[in-house]
């Protein structure tokens, strides 16, 4: 199967952990559009982002990013493009 076109991904609502993004790193460079919400995720997914260069979009919502008023923020290199992502996390009392 090839998928040297693939620029859209939803994997919304599978129970996926955060070594899903070791499995797409093979695909980081295509990818555009990564819809990853309502899975099992947690904080540990944000330093493998940064292999996406070519993610214009990015939903994470739904998932189990906790923290006590953190405030993740990293910048992925997008093809002259910067893509700048912040989460505000929160725990749930």
């Amino acid at each position: 199967m090839r998928l040297g076109k693939l620029e859209n991904l939803d994997l919304s609502f599978n129970q996926l952990n955060s070594s899903i993004l070791s499995i797409l790193s093979g695909l980081s460079s295509l990818i555009k559009s990564l819809d990853l919400s309502f899975n099992k995720l947690n904080s540990s997914i944000f330093p493998s982002l940064t292999g996406f260069s070519s993610l214009k979009s990015l939903d994470l919502s739904g998932n189990q990013l906790t923290g006590s008023g953190i405030i993740h923020s990293f910048y992925l290199n997008a093809s002259h493009d910067i893509l700048l992502i912040i989460l505000f996390l929160y725990q749930q009392k």
